[in-house]
């Protein structure tokens, strides 16, 4: 689809990974996998129908993709997931192939009830509008939770919180955890995601914890209402305000609450910062219609009715659809004088041109400029959060806590950099994973090759290392590295969504911005930058960063973390310490880094399988390995698997006779060192073979063109000496020409200086005259 954001979800429920077109049909596998009548779904299922409608009295015939097929309690059969608006404009454009059914209050596929019938399958259409985004975002949130095991102490804490739910009633989060000792913030989402305890997904979301009652059961926890404690007594208020509207509300109560409790009223206007008139109207609509009268209600402000005539309303309306809204982009102050003058025709009051510009100003932005300039133009205004066309409901940069939406991608460095030994490597490239809520960088991976497959798992790799997480969901871009099938098996295998920007570039701002912060902050002030390269006709060879490159150790990440403002004047560090004491962490988000991960992240080479030779060692990277069972290899040899380790170049794993073998590196390539060291050494090492074995090649290149050059010398000093000998006074002319002429082309040369020489030479004749 284009435009839309694809994904490929992990699910639990089918052990597999489902294809997502756009982040409508993500919401709709959630939708699946928390559903309970759910037996099984799956994505684009390989029957397509072939559908027959008609179209202005044309047969049209045409074969179709669903987007899921679906075996359910009371539902087997087909489903097609699309935003409200496409589907007005297909009703529009095709009434012959979708409608509205009255019967049934659903959208339908005329051709495709017809082609089912008889069959016992079924087909429905959703659209956003039967999808509550709250619901959506809670499930996903609750999603990585359902991977915690339900353990013997689990269920003990879980039956002490549902006993004290049964006995108090319903309480918030917090007052739970001060009343059970065991509880926190990650076992309590743990059993709402198992259903054992309840809150109200549908209204509340969970991404604000401050605001949750924990329910013991679900009846109690579908009603819509907010909690809020005080000191004395506790209050359950209906609230219709936005959330700025409740921060305002707790705001007015805390002020009015000490001032009925004998606070100076005065003094509470100096601490609060507000007038003394307005704190005073705040105490008399609390004691007259309580909490909800200290709600504030600034919709309700102002007269916000338009004083122009309804008739010029309407006309301005129609004449920005018929010349405003067009291809021609035709400007402001023309269509406005086309509204003036139709106006002076009609014999009505001419609007003014603010007022006009007014009614251009409230129009949707995107849509306006995808009419007026195409789609490019609009996209640059377009927020982060835009998606599927003009719906906004599923947004991408929509993250609220620590690893909940982390960015993966690639960038090279202005820096040239030297190895220990002084060997210039070049520009070296980096893989950073961040995350998006907090702008914590968890790994930077440096290489010295362009971006791979490679590079993409020892960022992961590197992250499991350092910090023992794995995220809940990556943001790729349209790289190939990132759709190898290791990435994906890797994902999948930690139940990891990935979420492809492709379409949509600006929703990598989040590590676009930190690589552009690491070249203009970082790395311009170092040694070797490359500034100077943009402008290569004024470079002198006194400034090249290659003669003045420097090994330079990259402690960025952790000046960026600990000292980066970030939101509200919080560092990366603070903020990710913040989510984790809100809202913890998924025991799926939690991956030791041991054996059973190593196994998952080692990659074959560029040669994936090697012939095992008897008594003969084996070269993978220009590395020589051997092992002890070389020496019983058959005469013919055997063709083996290979994984190694980017990290390490002094083993690597061969599969030989089903079982995965070390064969060590005949001679030391790196010391061993830990995190990100250990991948600079390797990479720095693995360079510089690549290096020696460019400049071997170069060298015997130069040898062999040397010989080549001293053999024709000194063929051509022993064909002077030949030709001085043959060559005498009594020479004739033509006997000369016949010498010349058996000598070769290509040493014609050695001897042109010998026949002009002796061309003009005065001969005798037979009767010795001149």
């Amino acid at each position: 689809m284009k435009g839309s954001i694809s994904s490929r979800f992990a699910s639990r429920k089918m052990g597999m990974t489902i294809q997502c077109e756009s982040r409508l049909e993500q919401a709709n596998c959630y939708l699946k996998e928390f559903d309970s009548s759910v037996i099984g779904f799956w994505d684009q299922p390989y029957h397509q129908p072939d559908l027959i409608y008609f179209s202005k009295k044309r047969k049209v015939r045409v074969q179709v993709t669903m987007d899921f097929f679906v075996i359910s309690d009371g539902f087997i059969g087909f489903e097609e997931v699309k935003p409200e608006e496409k589907l007005q404009k297909l009703i529009a454009s095709m009434p012959g192939r979708y409608g509205w059914n009255e019967a049934v209050l659903q959208y339908e596929i005329y051709p495709l009830t017809k082609y089912l019938e008889g069959t016992g399958l079924l087909h429905r259409v959703i659209s956003d509008t039967q999808i509550n985004a709250i619901y959506i975002d809670n499930l996903r949130f609750l999603y990585p939770y359902r991977g915690n095991q339900i353990t013997e102490k689990s269920k003990q804490l879980i039956d002490a919180c549902t006993s004290l739910l049964r006995t108090v009633g319903p309480m918030e989060i917090r007052e739970l955890e001060r009343n059970i000792s065991d509880a926190n913030r990650s076992a309590v989402y743990s059993a709402i995601a198992h259903s054992y305890l309840f809150t109200d997904l549908q209204n509340f979301s969970l991404q604000e914890p401050e605001r949750l009652i924990i329910a013991a059961e679900p009846a109690f926890a579908n009603n819509q209402r907010v909690f809020y404690e005080d000191a004395s007594v506790k209050q359950h208020i209906a609230l219709n305000g936005n959330s700025s509207e409740i921060q305002e509300l707790l705001k007015r109560l805390s002020i009015v609450e000490s001032v009925i409790a004998g606070k100076a009223i005065r003094s509470a206007t100096e601490d609060a910062g507000v007038n003394l008139r307005t704190i005073q109207r705040w105490v008399a609509a609390y004691k007259k219609d309580g909490i909800n009268g200290l709600l504030p209600k600034h919709s309700d402000k102002g007269n916000r009715y338009s004083k122009l005539p309804l008739v010029v309303e309407k006309l301005i309306e129609d004449i920005a659809d018929k010349k405003y809204r067009t291809e021609q982009n035709k400007s402001r102050f023309h269509v406005y004088q086309l509204i003036k003058n139709q106006c002076l025709t009609l014999r009505i009051p001419s609007p003014s041109r603010q007022a006009v510009y007014s009614r251009f100003d409230r129009m949707d932005d995107r849509h306006i400029l995808t009419v007026r300039e195409g789609t490019k133009s609009a996209y640059q205004v377009t927020s982060y959060q835009s998606l599927d066309g003009a719906t906004e409901r599923f947004s991408l940069r929509k993250s609220t806590r620590f690893l909940q939406v982390c960015h993966i991608d690639h960038t090279q460095m202005d820096i040239e950099l030297l190895s220990i030994e002084g060997v210039n490597v070049g520009r070296p490239w980096i893989t950073v994973i961040i995350d998006e809520y907090t702008g914590f960088v968890l790994a930077i991976y440096l290489s010295f090759r362009k971006p791979s497959s490679i590079s993409v798992m020892c960022a992961l790799r590197l992250m499991v290392k350092k910090h023992g997480f794995f995220p809940e969901s990556l943001v790729v871009d349209g790289g190939k590295e990132f759709e190898s099938i290791y990435f994906e098996k890797l994902c999948a295998k930690y139940y990891c969504s990935v979420v492809s920007r492709k379409s949509a570039p600006r929703g990598g701002a989040a590590v676009e911005r930190i690589n552009r912060t690491t070249n203009t902050v970082f790395l311009d002030n170092l040694d070797g930058n490359t500034k100077l390269t943009k402008f290569v006709r004024r470079l002198s060879r006194s400034h090249d960063p290659k003669k003045l490159a420097k090994w330079e150790a990259l402690d960025f990440i952790n000046l960026w973390n600990l000292r980066s403002s970030k939101k509200y004047g919080f560092s990366p560090e603070e903020l990710k310490n913040n989510s984790l004491e809100r809202f913890g962490v998924p025991d799926q988000c939690k991956v030791e880094y041991a054996e059973a991960f190593l196994t998952h992240i080692l990659l074959p080479p560029k040669r994936k399988s090697t012939v095992l030779k008897r008594n003969k060692k084996i070269q993978i990277n220009r590395v020589d390995y051997w092992h002890s069972c070389l020496r019983s290899i058959p005469r013919e040899g055997v063709v083996a698997e290979i994984l190694y380790d980017p990290f390490d170049l002094n083993y690597i794993c061969i599969n030989y006779k089903n079982e995965w073998l070390r064969f060590k590196a005949t001679s030391q390539q790196h010391r061993q060192a830990d995190d990100l060291d250990g991948a600079v050494i390797a990479e720095v090492v693995r360079t510089c073979l690549y290096i020696n074995e460019k400049e071997k090649d170069e060298g015997r290149m130069d040898i062999a063109v040397s010989v080549e050059k001293m053999n024709e010398a000194a063929v051509d000093k022993k064909l002077k000496k030949d030709i001085d000998e043959q060559i005498s006074s009594e020479t004739t002319k033509i006997q000369l020409n016949e010498i010349c002429d058996t000598v070769p082309a290509s040493k014609y040369s050695a001897i042109k200086g010998f026949r002009t020489l002796n061309w003009d030479m005065k001969i005798p004749d037979s009767d010795g005259e001149h």
